[in-house]
């Protein structure tokens, strides 16, 4: 049993199996007037486009990289300590297609460094130059559809618990979390399903920065709020471990102040 995780965690990893259907769901709203100047010196400071959909990643990362023994995999039952910190950002490449990139040890680099590799392997996706996924969901998406059901469940059992590479693709290719932005859809607010072919219990969706009314000390003022809405897996953490999540994620959003 992994160091502070209790005994009930053990029973709840064996109670519920995959998918039926463990997700929590919840949503925190997010006062973005500092962020908002954070990232306009950041962008002026470093040339890369940095946004809302980074802060928030980086915020993810850096709450699991100070929680360590939250940050988890399960394997073959049993809960286990990922080795990093890695976060998979699902990237609109036109017409709402979706794609996605996972950036490792998020924890550990500037959010310039973030937006810099994730235009970067984002770019390889719009051009057809990332081969191995657009291979392998090529390969699926010719085969039965009952057949592809199949096949999926086996490439994710090989891959995660036995650790084969499928594809040509990397284990756990999904990371510790997932950050979504269905903002530049339009909408205020989503929520996102726990993704069944992969083993990540934290799935954010960003929604649109909208003008909200805000008690700022004893006054009533304008602000642009963000909702994040949040999917997570309850066989991984319950009320206490969220908790403990969030609060250390605030703490993190509430760095990002020009004032500090």
């Amino acid at each position: 049993m992994e160091k502070g995780l209790g005994p009930w965690r053990v029973l709840a990893s064996q109670i519920w199996d995959h998918p039926h259907d463990p997700t929590i769901y919840g949503f925190i709203d997010i006062d973005t007037t500092d962020i908002q100047e954070y990232i306009k010196e950041e962008r002026e400071r470093t040339g890369e486009k940095i946004t809302i959909t980074h802060v928030i990643g980086k915020a993810i990362a850096d709450t699991l990289g100070e929680l360590p023994h939250l940050n988890l995999i399960m394997k073959r039952g049993k809960l286990k300590q990922r080795e990093s910190v890695d976060i998979f950002f699902q990237v609109e490449f036109g017409e709402g297609q979706l794609g996605g990139v996972k950036i490792k040890n998020v924890d550990k680099k500037s959010l310039a460094e973030i937006a810099k590799e994730l235009r970067e392997k984002a770019q390889e996706f719009k051009e057809g130059r990332e081969k191995k996924m657009t291979k392998l969901i090529g390969t699926f998406s010719k085969l039965p559809p009952l057949l592809v059901k199949y096949m999926l469940r086996i490439s994710r059992f090989l891959s995660y618990e036995l650790g084969i590479s499928i594809g040509g693709l990397e284990q756990d290719p999904f990371g510790s979390a997932m950050v979504t932005n269905v903002g530049i859809f339009g909408l205020e607010i989503g929520f996102a399903p726990l993704f069944p072919l992969s083993k990540t219990p934290i799935v954010a969706t960003l929604g649109k920065i909208r003008l909200k009314p805000l008690i700022v000390g004893e006054k009533i003022e304008p602000r642009p709020i963000i909702s994040i809405g949040v999917a997570i897996d309850h066989r991984y953490y319950d009320g206490y471990h969220i908790g403990i999540l969030a609060r250390k994620f605030m703490e993190k959003i509430e760095g990002y102040s020009t004032t500090k």
